[in-house]
């Protein structure tokens, strides 16, 4: 079975920008044993505006990455850049296991848990959750809308799910 950081690297992916934090260390591993380059920014902020800085400059589809909750919503000034200047980027978010995920009266079910999908669709020209094992499948398409329209796709990756398949 093809992994999540392989998925990345047939579309392309040489070099992902982040910071790291919990729910993306399964991925940030499998990423380094592929090959593609991480580098770190000081901010999610900055991560995100380097994504869609590396997308201008014409080195291909910008790619950053961060953890879940304060992580994401650390991204969302960069991505909102790059959604209303027609960048194409791709945006990696981690996730709270999928049992988590599940509607219920309480705020969170878990730590840093946040709604990623729904905070981000007002700024994406394309989002999903990868809650199975079809993530090429959703891969592949976040990256072609991001370069048929010409925004940033997001890409939300629950934890058990990279422990699975990254």
């Amino acid at each position: 079975m093809k992994s999540i950081a392989k998925a990345l690297k047939e579309n392309g992916v040489e070099v992902i920008f982040t910071y790291a934090g919990g729910t993306i260390a399964f991925l940030l591993d499998a990423l380094v044993k592929e090959g593609i380059q991480i580098i770190t920014a000081r901010h999610e902020q900055g991560a995100s505006f380097m994504a869609s800085a590396y997308s201008k400059a014409g080195h291909g589809i910008g790619v950053c990455m961060a953890t879940s909750g304060p992580g994401v919503t650390n991204l969302i000034t960069g991505i909102a850049d790059a959604y209303y200047d027609h960048t194409p980027m791709v945006v990696l978010t981690g996730q709270v296991d999928v049992k988590f995920l599940k509607p219920t009266n309480q705020r969170q079910n878990g730590f840093q848990q946040l709604d990623t999908l729904k905070l981000t669709k007002p700024i994406t020209v394309y989002n999903v959750g990868l809650y199975n094992n079809k993530f090429t499948k959703y891969i592949n398409i976040a990256f072609n809308q991001a370069i048929r329209l010409n925004g940033p796709s997001l890409i939300d990756i629950p934890i058990d799910i990279q422990k699975s398949y990254a």
